[in-house]
């Protein structure tokens, strides 16, 4: 890529940290962090760095597009993260994982919910979907819950079909879902029930078999913090979308300047739809600054 840019006659600057930017005119007048201007001045000035500090990135042109010209935006969190739970709200399922259908909770009032693989770990939970909710939680002001359903309806069918036609039989009771959930699972159910792991089918109440498939529906952790940027896959917040026009990610308020990728408050799930925003908002930045500098010279 270097070698095409060179080839093109593009002029690098590298290894240079930029501190702020000005406009001197029509221009933009770029400085290091030692004060120095960077030669020459700029037609246009496109903000595309990572959001985060700890992500080996510099925000300093988000804030100074805030403090400067009011350029709106959202403070920066972690997002695609594994979440932190309360301790030991995971318990004996750590190193379970599996696909489950999950809501997020603020204050016992359902936020966000989405279905994906998760993986329960000695410091919380991880997999895509919980990552996917992650940035919705801000336990600064709020308290959160992850409810976790193991089981589908068909599932749940299937399982009271052989509960009730194999009852009388002297089966273990727990047999009965392992067909469908991790032994693990399974075990982390009954015993929170004081179930006997030699409970047999006959010895089995109809309202203790609902209580118990209840909890597999309905698997609540209390939730602590999103784990750090260090193990965020992106960075949510940024510029809000309102400042800048999506068909060329130019602001609205200033010409010439323009945004792509993370420094903007957008976020997609898991599976590459955050490399594919990268991609196409700097090729839509790209054709902005393109057609910005077509409409000065003409």
């Amino acid at each position: 890529m270097r070698g095409n840019l060179i080839e093109a006659g593009v002029h690098l600057i590298e290894s240079v940290k930029v501190d702020t930017v000005s406009r001197s005119g029509k221009k933009f007048a770029l400085k290091s962090a030692g004060g120095k201007t960077i030669e020459p001045l700029f037609d246009c000035v496109v903000i595309a760095s990572a959001a985060e500090p700890s992500l080996s990135s510099t925000p300093m042109m988000i804030f100074w597009a805030h403090r400067t010209i009011g350029i709106n935006r959202t403070p920066f969190q972690p997002a695609l993260s594994p979440v932190l739970t309360q301790d030991q709200a995971v318990g004996t399922i750590q190193g379970v994982r599996l696909d489950a259908a999950v809501t997020l909770l603020r204050n016992g009032e359902k936020i966000a919910q989405t279905y994906g693989n998760v993986i329960f770990t000695e410091k919380g939970i991880n997999g895509p979907g919980v990552m996917n909710l992650s940035h919705h939680v801000n336990t600064k002001n709020d308290h959160y819950a992850l409810s976790f359903d193991f089981l589908s309806d068909s599932d749940q069918k299937e399982i009271e079909t052989r509960f009730y036609q194999e009852r009388e039989r002297n089966l273990p009771y727990r047999n009965l879902f392992l067909a469908y959930l991790p032994d693990k699972l399974v075990d982390c159910c009954l015993k929170s029930f004081m179930v006997n792991d030699n409970l047999l089918l006959p010895g089995v109440l109809i309202k203790a078999f609902y209580r118990h498939l209840r909890w597999l529906r309905n698997f609540t952790v209390p939730v602590k913090a999103n784990e750090s940027f260090r193990l965020a896959q992106v960075c949510s917040g940024g510029v809000n979308l309102h400042e800048i026009s999506l068909q060329t990610m130019e602001s609205k308020k200033i010409q010439g300047l323009f945004f792509a990728g993370e420094v903007l408050d957008i976020i997609g799930n898991c599976g590459g739809y955050n490399l594919h925003w990268a991609i196409a908002s700097g090729c839509a930045a790209a054709e902005g600054v393109i057609c910005r500098l077509a409409t000065r010279s003409s």
